[in-house]
């Protein structure tokens, strides 16, 4: 979208200037805490069962730390048994970062590419706003102005203190035009910086067959399917990203481990799909609180 400069005209005196989808079964298990170890890891994910059991402490104490609960305890056998299950799904993953490490004709791999359409998208939103906001300014001075040398004009002209004091009115409202026509420019040039990006990683998805789809300005990823499971007895993760991925959609299903079903906030734990989390704060929503406070009222009345 282009932009183009459009204010009214300064008047001065009679002079007119120019100017991923997750499933579960609900446990009925009311023991608690919900004993667990770690099962049957394979090692084409390339983690270890410890790094497994230390990602499922992390995922355990999500659930815990907020309500001063113990809620899960390690042992060794156990009824539940988290697993991580290579079929696949995983290849895939792996297979599309391999593709996503393609270099695009200007040397920049996809992930790159995304890095740097996501900050000119963030600079992109932020100049329109600032932008809006300039423009409102400068046409409400140039209106106040234009209103106060209609006055005068309807008078045959101004004293010549309020001559020189509109007269410098006019040279502010021009420099304020001069900085909003900057501020234009730089717009369009990011503008053009968005969609020249968009261009360069639609070329590496049409190239590499990525499977990727823009949805809402952003690109993500198509694919939807089951990422881990709990079926009343076992955790099957399937497929991840890294830790992070990892550790939440092991969160998730301790959550359905602890009998939890799914909720319709985006941003919670128990979302059906995991996408929109904080990855990097992981923590419970105030849905995700809820299910834990009304399983464990008794428990819980001090929060």
């Amino acid at each position: 979208m282009k932009y183009v400069l459009s204010v009214a005209s300064i008047a001065l005196l009679g002079i007119t200037p120019s100017c991923s989808d997750l499933s579960h079964k609900s446990s009925d298990n009311s023991s608690y805490p919900v004993k667990f170890s770690v099962g049957n890891v394979d090692p084409r994910f390339g983690v270890s069962p410890e790094k497994l059991r230390v990602l499922t402490d992390k995922a355990v104490s999500v659930w815990e730390e907020p309500v001063g609960l113990h809620l899960f305890e390690p042992d060794d056998p156990a009824p539940l048994k988290i697993n991580l299950v290579f079929d696949d799904r995983q290849q895939k993953k792996f297979d599309e970062k391999h593709l996503r490490s393609k270099l695009d004709a200007g040397g920049k791999s996809y992930d790159v590419l995304m890095q740097e359409y996501d900050s000119e998208v963030l600079l992109e939103k932020k100049l329109e706003s600032d932008y809006a906001s300039e423009q409102s300014s400068l046409q409400q001075k140039l209106d106040a102005h234009n209103a106060r040398v209609a006055y005068w004009n309807a008078r045959g002209g101004a004293p010549s203190v309020e001559f020189s004091s509109l007269s410098i009115a006019e040279r502010e409202i021009d420099n304020l035009r001069e900085s909003l026509e900057r501020h234009r420019q730089y717009l369009n040039k990011t503008n053009d910086n968005v969609k020249s990006l968009s261009d360069a990683i639609n070329n590496l998805v049409t190239d590499y067959n990525l499977q990727v789809s823009n949805y809402n300005g952003r690109f993500v990823g198509s694919r939807e399917f089951e990422k881990g499971a709990f079926n009343g007895r076992e955790i099957n993760i399937y497929e991840f990203d890294d830790d992070a991925d990892l550790e939440l959609t092991l969160i998730h299903e301790l959550g359905h481990a602890l009998g939890f079903d799914h909720v319709d906030d985006p941003q919670s734990i128990m979302y059906y799909k995991l996408e929109k989390q904080d990855r990097k704060n992981i923590h419970l929503s105030a849905q995700d609180l809820n299910l834990v406070k009304r399983k464990f009222s008794e428990l819980t009345k001090r929060f």
